[in-house]
């Protein structure tokens, strides 16, 4: 995330956007940038990527099976569009805290501390963890307590045609792409 901040602070940011006063090294402005490019990265993403997916991968026959919601395709885009934006506030702590350093990301295989071996088993450990936390996650919100304050939603479409990603509640999407988040501060 610092390679892509530094270059929207280059080419668009510190020209255009900010007053000359505002140091690119301050973290209120990198946590503002960040926030700007995200958010309007995940529109991007989502309607390029579900535009694709419903035009050319959905199976239109599935709209006349009897739990299929009326409108469904309208509902899931206007939660998305309420989602991508709280959704972005919260997951741009964790990347100011990259951009600032303190992560174990690497930009080069030599600084990883076991070289390749390093980056290999990183890989492994990241599926792992990711996998089972998510898992365990997902299992937690369908407790009583908590499915249907955070969870409902995300079960509520039947053949989606979007992608399920942004569909979840802003705390349930969070919870789960955290294992994702967090997977980078605990790497060897």
């Amino acid at each position: 995330m610092d390679l892509i901040l530094s270059f929207f602070d280059k080419y668009l940011f510190t020209p255009h956007v900010y007053p000359v006063t505002w140091n690119e090294d301050w973290w209120v402005r990198q946590y503002i940038s960040l926030l700007i490019v995200v958010t309007i990265a995940s529109y991007l993403m989502y309607f390029v990527i579900s535009g694709f997916s419903y035009l050319f991968i959905f199976d239109k026959k599935l709209r006349h099976h009897p739990k299929f919601i009326k409108n469904q395709e309208f509902l899931e885009i206007k939660v998305t569009i309420k989602t991508i934006p709280i959704i972005s506030l919260i997951t741009n702590v964790i990347f100011l805290l990259e951009v600032r350093g303190y992560s174990k990301l690497y930009d080069n295989v030599h600084d990883s501390p076991y070289g390749w071996l390093s980056i290999i088993m990183n890989g492994i450990f990241f599926i792992f963890f990711t996998d089972m936390l998510i898992y365990w996650i997902h299992r937690g919100l369908h407790h009583k307590l908590l499915y249907k304050r955070l969870h409902k939603l995300h079960h509520k479409w039947y053949h989606i045609f979007l992608i399920i990603f942004f569909f979840t509640l802003h705390l349930t999407h969070n919870l789960l792409t955290s294992t994702f988040k967090f997977s980078f501060f605990f790497k060897g």
